[in-house]
C-alpha cells in the first residue's frame, strides 16, 4: 500500500488499518523519502525528517513490512534501517509522529478557518471517499447481509 497524501500522516493508520482488515492479506507500506513529480508541480518542498520519521514509526507499527522508494541514502532512511530494534530510537520517532500529527491539526483548522486554496483537495478527498466506504461496508457487515455493491466500490 501507498498513501496517496504521503505529507499527511494523520490517517495514516486508520489507512493502513482499513485496508488490512479489507483484503485479510500482509499489508507492506511503501515509503517515499523523497519528493514526487505531482508534488513538485503542486510547490511542495521535499518530506521533512520529522514527516519521514512520523511515517517510519505509523507504518512500521502498522503494517507487515515497509518499501522504501527511492532515496535509500536518506540518513533518516539509513538511521531506521538500523535503528529499527532500538527502543530509544522507536521512542524518538514515536515522539516525532505525535508532533507531526499535532502540527498537521493545527494546519487543518488554520486551512479550514482561512478557506486557504493550498489544501491538498485530492487527498482530502481520496481520505473521505475510502472512510466513507468503509463506514458503509462495516453497517453492511453488522446487518448481516452481503452487498456485492459496496465490496466492489471498496476493491476496485
Amino acid at each position: 500500500m501507498a498513501s496517496g497524501c504521503y505529507y499527511n500522516v494523520s490517517g495514516l493508520k486508520k489507512g493502513l488499518d482499513i485496508f488490512s482488515e479489507i483484503f485479510k492479506k500482509p499489508i507492506r507500506y511503501v515509503i517515499y523519502p523523497t519528493i514526487t513529480y505531482n508534488y513538485s508541480k503542486q510547490d511542495y518542498s521535499p518530506p521533512s525528517d520529522r514527516l519521514i520519521k512520523a511515517t517510519l514509526s505509523i507504518a512500521s507499527n502498522s503494517s507487515d513490512g515497509l518499501i522504501i522508494w527511492r532515496d535509500l541514502d536518506n540518513p533518516v532512511i539509513q538511521e531506521h534501517m538500523k535503528s529499527m530494534d532500538n527502543e530509544q530510537y522507536l521512542s524518538d520517532i514515536s515522539k516525532h509522529k505525535q508532533i507531526q500529527i499535532r502540527d498537521e491539526k493545527r494546519e487543518s483548522t488554520a486551512n479550514k478557518l482561512s478557506k486557504s486554496k493550498n489544501e491538498h483537495n485530492t487527498c482530502n478527498n481520496w481520505s473521505k471517499k475510502y472512510n466513507e466506504a468503509y463506514n458503509n461496508w462495516i453497517k453492511v457487515a453488522e446487518q448481516g447481509e452481503e452487498n456485492d455493491e459496496w465490496t466492489k466500490k471498496i476493491l476496485h
